[in-house]
């Protein structure tokens, strides 16, 4: 049946209504929102929202792959002794592998390349250490992806710490639940989520709100760190260099209530490192298990620590024994 041209003209008016409402909806929750309204709870922690904001010109993807390349090398390579033969050291983390806290050359990447020269005098080893403080595991691992653009290792350390999980957490901050985007399963609407306030909120509003504990590593974000870490040690392997995965909680430790409550900073952490550890022996990657270092090796938080709950970095006597057992699991 022929449509009428004044029946044409009404639909086109609905639909530039439409448009338009929809434009005046998306510009009004940008106003009022800083943020997409799902993260509007971490609207004054900008270093959480800056981790899900979505890049200029990011394309629909797969938004929990940690294989982006950064354009800017900024690997150094520190060589460690004199010898015929070279060794090219990489060690990838945050900031225990950055050495927070210590004095330069103390920390555990140092001290396993000078190790590594002791027992291989001929060799000279040279250490790039690509960690930098504060990043979680997709982090570090994008410090490796793009370093490969610039120079072939020998030896790839990436040292994982119990935190490194937290940015694939669902979040409650003073009560109020944060939606992340990137855990929506459907492409499409997650690309439109990351982007549009409008379809943010919506999204937010009607989706299924969790019980019980509302902070938890849900099955996307275990699925894409195993996903992701057999991705580099794949590449790595294809290479001709040999990767390795150390495992670490922070020194106080030991200080943990056997209850590990999942809202106390110290039962979620432990938690996150038993977690990445059973995802690791599950997908089959093989780690050098360093959780029960600091009940083995006494050793003693940074003097900046000292008085916290729950200290995080030990000192240069806990970076040396750090190095020591990466070195017996070598």
């Amino acid at each position: 049946m022929p449509v009428s041209p004044a029946l044409r003209l009404r639909l086109g008016v609905a639909l530039a209504a439409l448009v338009v409402g929809l434009g005046l909806a998306e510009a009004a929750l940008r106003l009022y929102h800083g943020t997409l309204p799902s993260l509007a709870a971490l609207q004054d922690r900008p270093d959480l929202v800056e981790r899900y904001r979505v890049a200029p010109g990011q394309r629909l993807r797969e938004d929990l792959a940690c294989d982006r390349e950064i354009a800017d090398a900024r690997g150094r390579d520190v060589p460690v002794g004199q010898g015929s033969r070279d060794l090219r050291l990489w060690v990838s983390g945050d900031s225990m592998a950055y050495g927070m806290g210590v004095e330069p050359g103390q920390g555990f990447a140092d001290r396993l390349a000078a190790r590594l020269h002791q027992n291989l005098p001929d060799t000279r080893v040279h250490l790039r250490n690509l960690s930098l403080p504060g990043l979680g595991y997709c982090g570090a691992l994008e410090q490796v992806h793009s370093e490969l653009q610039h120079g072939r290792p020998d030896l790839v350390l990436l040292s994982l710490f119990a935190d490194d999980l937290e940015s694939r957490a669902l979040l409650a901050k003073d009560g109020r639940l944060v939606g992340l985007p990137h855990t929506i399963r459907q492409p499409a609407l997650r690309w439109l989520a990351r982007r549009s306030y409008a379809v943010n909120l919506a999204w937010f509003v009607i989706r299924p709100k969790p019980t019980g504990a509302l902070r938890f590593i849900d099955a996307i974000g275990q699925e894409a760190f195993q996903r992701n870490l057999r991705a580099l040690v794949d590449r790595v392997e294809g290479l001709g260099a040999r990767p390795v995965v150390v495992l670490l909680n922070p020194v106080g430790a030991p200080r943990c209530d056997s209850r590990r409550a999942t809202e106390d900073r110290c039962g979620w952490m432990l938690a996150d490192a038993d977690l990445m550890a059973r995802l690791m022996d599950e997908a089959g990657l093989p780690f050098i298990d360093l959780r029960r270092l600091w009940e083995q090796v006494p050793a003693a938080p940074i003097a900046a620590e000292r008085e916290m709950a729950v200290p995080i970095h030990p000192d240069a006597a806990g970076h040396a024994a750090i190095a020591e057992a990466v070195l017996a699991g070598l």
